[in-house]
Protein backbone atom coordinates (compact mmCIF):
# COMPACT_ATOMS: atom_id res chain seq x y z
CA UNK A 1 0.00 0.00 0.00
CA UNK A 2 1.02 3.56 -0.60
CA UNK A 3 1.64 5.83 2.38
CA UNK A 4 -1.37 7.98 1.54
CA UNK A 5 -3.63 4.93 1.71
CA UNK A 6 -2.20 4.02 5.12
CA UNK A 7 -2.84 7.57 6.36
CA UNK A 8 -6.43 7.50 5.04
CA UNK A 9 -6.95 4.12 6.71
CA UNK A 10 -5.57 5.33 10.03
CA UNK A 11 -7.78 8.43 9.93
CA UNK A 12 -10.88 6.35 9.19
CA UNK A 13 -9.97 3.78 11.85
CA UNK A 14 -9.25 6.47 14.45
CA UNK A 15 -12.54 8.21 13.76
CA UNK A 16 -14.46 4.91 13.76
CA UNK A 17 -12.98 3.84 17.10
CA UNK A 18 -13.67 7.31 18.54
CA UNK A 19 -17.27 7.15 17.33
CA UNK A 20 -17.70 3.65 18.73
CA UNK A 21 -16.37 4.73 22.11
CA UNK A 22 -18.53 7.88 22.13
CA UNK A 23 -15.56 10.17 22.74
CA UNK A 24 -15.75 13.94 22.94
CA UNK A 25 -14.01 16.09 20.32
CA UNK A 26 -10.70 16.67 22.22
CA UNK A 27 -10.33 12.92 22.85
CA UNK A 28 -11.17 12.22 19.20
CA UNK A 29 -8.40 14.56 18.11
CA UNK A 30 -5.91 12.79 20.37
CA UNK A 31 -6.99 9.29 19.28
CA UNK A 32 -7.10 10.11 15.58
CA UNK A 33 -3.82 11.99 15.83
CA UNK A 34 -2.21 9.02 17.55
CA UNK A 35 -3.44 6.71 14.83
CA UNK A 36 -1.92 8.96 12.16
CA UNK A 37 1.42 8.92 13.99
CA UNK A 38 1.75 5.14 13.76
CA UNK A 39 0.03 4.61 10.41
CA UNK A 40 3.33 4.06 8.62
CA UNK A 41 5.35 2.65 11.51
CA UNK A 42 5.41 -0.95 10.20
CA UNK A 43 7.22 0.37 7.12
CA UNK A 44 10.01 1.93 9.16
CA UNK A 45 12.47 -0.64 7.75
CA UNK A 46 11.34 -0.17 4.15
CA UNK A 47 14.41 1.67 2.88
CA UNK A 48 16.82 -0.93 4.28
CA UNK A 49 14.70 -3.98 3.59
CA UNK A 50 12.81 -3.71 0.31
CA UNK A 51 12.83 -7.46 -0.33
CA UNK A 52 10.32 -10.14 0.60
CA UNK A 53 11.41 -10.09 4.26
CA UNK A 54 10.09 -6.54 4.63
CA UNK A 55 6.78 -7.99 5.75
CA UNK A 56 8.34 -9.94 8.59
CA UNK A 57 8.47 -8.75 12.18
CA UNK A 58 7.16 -5.17 11.71
CA UNK A 59 4.10 -6.55 9.91
CA UNK A 60 3.19 -9.23 12.43
CA UNK A 61 0.40 -9.15 14.96
CA UNK A 62 2.93 -10.38 17.52
CA UNK A 63 4.89 -7.12 17.35
CA UNK A 64 1.73 -5.01 17.16
CA UNK A 65 0.30 -6.69 20.25
CA UNK A 66 3.60 -6.33 22.09
CA UNK A 67 3.86 -2.66 21.18
CA UNK A 68 0.32 -1.92 22.36
CA UNK A 69 0.90 -3.88 25.59
CA UNK A 70 4.22 -2.10 26.27
CA UNK A 71 2.64 1.29 25.57
CA UNK A 72 -0.26 0.49 27.88
CA UNK A 73 2.07 -0.62 30.69
CA UNK A 74 4.32 2.42 30.36
CA UNK A 75 1.27 4.69 30.18
CA UNK A 76 -0.35 3.06 33.23
CA UNK A 77 2.92 3.30 35.15
CA UNK A 78 3.26 6.97 34.22
CA UNK A 79 -0.33 7.75 35.22
CA UNK A 80 -0.01 6.01 38.59
CA UNK A 81 3.06 8.00 39.63
CA UNK A 82 4.06 11.63 39.62
CA UNK A 83 7.16 10.96 37.51
CA UNK A 84 7.76 9.14 34.27
CA UNK A 85 8.98 5.54 34.65
CA UNK A 86 12.77 5.18 34.39
CA UNK A 87 12.54 3.44 31.00
CA UNK A 88 10.48 6.30 29.60
CA UNK A 89 12.84 8.92 31.06
CA UNK A 90 15.81 7.14 29.49
CA UNK A 91 14.05 6.93 26.15
CA UNK A 92 13.13 10.60 26.20
CA UNK A 93 16.69 11.55 27.13
CA UNK A 94 18.21 9.33 24.45
CA UNK A 95 16.19 10.79 21.59
CA UNK A 96 16.35 14.36 22.93
CA UNK A 97 12.69 15.13 22.45
CA UNK A 98 11.92 18.77 21.78
CA UNK A 99 10.83 20.55 24.99
CA UNK A 100 7.63 21.82 23.30
CA UNK A 101 6.61 18.28 22.35
CA UNK A 102 7.30 16.99 25.84
CA UNK A 103 5.26 19.83 27.35
CA UNK A 104 2.34 19.10 25.02
CA UNK A 105 2.47 15.37 25.81
CA UNK A 106 2.50 16.15 29.55
CA UNK A 107 -0.50 18.45 29.12
CA UNK A 108 -2.43 15.68 27.36
CA UNK A 109 -1.66 13.25 30.19
CA UNK A 110 -2.67 15.80 32.81
CA UNK A 111 -5.93 16.43 30.93
CA UNK A 112 -6.74 12.70 31.07
CA UNK A 113 -6.18 11.93 27.39
CA UNK A 114 -3.43 9.32 27.83
CA UNK A 115 -5.76 6.37 27.22
CA UNK A 116 -7.04 7.96 24.00
CA UNK A 117 -3.43 8.49 22.88
CA UNK A 118 -2.48 4.86 23.57
CA UNK A 119 -5.63 3.65 21.81
CA UNK A 120 -4.79 5.85 18.84
CA UNK A 121 -1.25 4.52 18.56
CA UNK A 122 -2.53 0.94 18.52
CA UNK A 123 -5.32 1.79 16.09
CA UNK A 124 -2.92 3.32 13.55
CA UNK A 125 -0.54 0.37 13.70
CA UNK A 126 -3.33 -2.18 13.35
CA UNK A 127 -4.96 -0.25 10.48
CA UNK A 128 -1.66 -0.54 8.60
CA UNK A 129 -1.66 -4.31 9.09
CA UNK A 130 -5.29 -4.66 7.95
CA UNK A 131 -4.61 -2.68 4.77
CA UNK A 132 -1.42 -4.62 3.99
CA UNK A 133 -3.38 -7.86 4.42
CA UNK A 134 -5.31 -6.79 1.30
CA UNK A 135 -2.17 -6.99 -0.86
CA UNK A 136 -0.82 -10.15 -2.52
CA UNK A 137 2.14 -10.16 -0.07
CA UNK A 138 -0.30 -10.43 2.89
CA UNK A 139 0.99 -10.26 6.51
CA UNK A 140 2.34 -12.74 9.02
CA UNK A 141 -0.13 -13.63 11.74
CA UNK A 142 2.71 -14.51 14.11
CA UNK A 143 6.31 -14.02 13.09
CA UNK A 144 8.65 -15.95 12.95
CA UNK A 145 6.21 -18.84 13.10
CA UNK A 146 2.74 -19.24 11.76
CA UNK A 147 1.47 -18.48 8.31
CA UNK A 148 0.60 -15.45 6.26
CA UNK A 149 -2.97 -14.21 6.36
CA UNK A 150 -4.91 -11.84 4.19
CA UNK A 151 -7.33 -11.41 1.38
CA UNK A 152 -5.45 -10.18 -1.70
CA UNK A 153 -7.89 -7.60 -3.03
CA UNK A 154 -5.23 -5.54 -4.78
CA UNK A 155 -3.18 -6.70 -7.76
CA UNK A 156 -0.23 -4.44 -6.97
CA UNK A 157 0.68 -1.33 -5.01
CA UNK A 158 -0.71 1.87 -6.49
CA UNK A 159 -3.22 0.24 -8.83
CA UNK A 160 -6.74 1.50 -9.48
CA UNK A 161 -8.18 -0.73 -6.76
CA UNK A 162 -5.91 0.87 -4.19
CA UNK A 163 -7.07 4.32 -5.29
CA UNK A 164 -10.67 3.11 -4.84
CA UNK A 165 -9.88 1.82 -1.34
CA UNK A 166 -8.13 5.10 -0.45
CA UNK A 167 -11.06 7.26 -1.63
CA UNK A 168 -13.56 5.00 0.14
CA UNK A 169 -11.60 5.54 3.37
CA UNK A 170 -11.51 9.31 2.84
CA UNK A 171 -15.29 9.35 2.23
CA UNK A 172 -15.86 7.15 5.30
CA UNK A 173 -13.82 9.59 7.39
CA UNK A 174 -15.89 12.50 6.09
CA UNK A 175 -19.14 10.70 6.86
CA UNK A 176 -17.96 9.90 10.38
CA UNK A 177 -17.06 13.54 10.98
CA UNK A 178 -20.37 14.77 9.57
CA UNK A 179 -22.40 12.15 11.42
CA UNK A 180 -20.86 12.87 14.78
CA UNK A 181 -20.19 16.61 14.65
CA UNK A 182 -22.37 17.73 11.74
Amino acid sequence: MLGTTHLAGAAAAGLAVSTGLGLELPEVAVLAGGSLLTAKLPDVDRSENAGPNHRALPHSLLLAGGAVLAGTLVGASYLSSAAAPPAAEGLLASVEVAPELTARASALVEAGYASAAVAGLGTGYLSHLVLDALTPARIWLLFPGGSKVGYPLLARVGDAREALVRWALVILSGLLVLGVWG
